[in-house]
C-alpha cells in the first residue's frame, strides 16, 4: 500500500509527506502539543509563496493543489513515483 499523507496533524505519519510550512492549523497544533509536552507532527517540508486565497494554508484545493505551487508539484511527483512502486511490487511478486 501507498500512502501520501497530505497537512496530517498526527505524530505518525507512514510513508511520504508534505506539510506545508506557512499552515497555520497545522502549527497550532504543533504548539498545542508541544506545550502540553506531547509528540508534536512532522516538521513542515515545503513552502509556498503565501496567498490570499487561502490565508490559513490548510487549504486542501486552495493552498496543497493550489496551481503551479510547489507542494502541487511535490504531491503529485511523490504519488507517481507511490504508483511506480505499487506497480514494480505487484510485477516482482508474480
Amino acid at each position: 500500500m501507498g500512502i501520501e499523507s497530505v497537512a496530517n496533524p498526527d505524530t505518525k505519519v507512514f510513508g511520504r509527506y508534505t506539510t506545508l510550512s506557512g499552515d497555520l492549523v497545522i502549527a497550532a497544533v504543533r504548539l498545542i502539543k508541544s506545550t502540553a509536552g506531547l509528540p508534536e507532527p512532522p516538521q513542515p517540508n515545503v513552502t509556498n509563496p503565501f496567498s490570499l486565497a487561502d490565508v490559513s494554508g490548510h487549504g486542501f484545493l486552495t493552498s496543497y493543489l493550489s496551481l503551479h505551487s510547489n507542494s502541487r508539484t511535490k504531491i503529485l511527483t511523490e504519488i507517481v513515483l507511490l504508483i511506480r512502486e505499487l506497480r514494480e511490487t505487484t510485477l516482482s511478486q508474480q
